[in-house]
């Protein structure tokens, strides 16, 4: 039920319900975020990202920022798109981004997430390799240094 006021014009919550409700219709979903796993301070830092402050999230991290990047990310992977994520993560060598140490700006959107490779939960929960998956980390963000930075050559 509208009701009018004697100008002849809608009450402005009604406007507004009528103009919001156009702007979801029209309004186009953001893009996934891009998975960055090399060259975090050449690329992921200065090209993409440029943000003041990053946050390290575990393996299998259930915070609700990741939470919200895994759903999205599985939505993508029920729909079919040209290029499919599930390439995307064959050619960057992984199966589940989600089940490593990520990287992701602390920022109100998140336009990449720096996934560390060879950084699993069960790696990450086993003690002796946790030093060892930081280090990595650490290696690959300072240095910028991926391909020497194996868990086994740590």
């Amino acid at each position: 039920k509208s009701s009018v006021h004697t100008d002849g014009h809608k009450p402005r919550n009604e406007r507004w319900k009528k103009s919001n409700r156009a702007q979801q219709r029209n309004h186009e979903p953001k893009p996934l975020p891009k998975i960055e796993t090399t060259h975090f301070l050449s690329n992921f830092h200065s090209e993409i990202c440029q943000a003041a402050k990053y946050k390290v999230h575990a393996p299998s991290c259930t915070c609700s920022k990741v939470d919200w990047l895994r759903l999205r990310y599985q939505q993508e992977k029920n729909e079919d798109n040209s290029r499919s994520l599930s390439e995307e993560l064959e050619d960057l060598d992984l199966s589940d981004p989600f089940d490593n140490l990520l990287v992701v700006p602390d920022t109100k959107t998140t336009p990449a997430i720096f996934v560390c490779n060879e950084t699993t939960s069960a790696e990450f929960r086993n003690d002796a390799t946790r030093t060892l998956c930081e280090n990595k980390l650490a290696k690959e963000i300072f240095d910028g240094n991926t391909d020497a930075t194996s868990l086994d050559a740590l």
